[in-house]
């Protein structure tokens, strides 16, 4: 056998096995896409979730500010009463009986 039949033949081994390992890899990321759907699948999912999460915080924010107000709502009137009482206790102190 002549050298370039001796290189032609380990350039058709080199070549085959190239193939082969070249095939092994196709194969490996064919075999990814179905993981990366589940990946993309479970990041759609968060992405859902965190929106949910944000509108209940929103939400919760909203009814805070409600809680808030009634609050307030609820001293103003305590207060008010309040006065109203000590008005009351004054005028009904004139009317005591000696």
């Amino acid at each position: 056998m002549t050298q370039f039949e001796q290189l032609m033949a380990r350039s058709v081994e080199d070549t085959a096995r190239l193939a082969d390992r070249l095939d092994g890899i196709i194969h490996r990321v064919e075999a990814l896409a179905p993981r990366l759907q589940i990946v993309r699948e479970g990041m759609h999912q968060q992405s859902q979730g965190a929106a949910q999460i944000s509108e209940s915080m929103l939400q919760l924010n909203e009814a805070a500010r409600h809680s808030e107000d009634s609050a307030n709502n609820m001293n103003n009137a305590a207060s008010d009463l309040n006065s109203a009482v000590r008005e009351m206790q004054s005028e009904v102190a004139q009317f005591r009986l000696r």
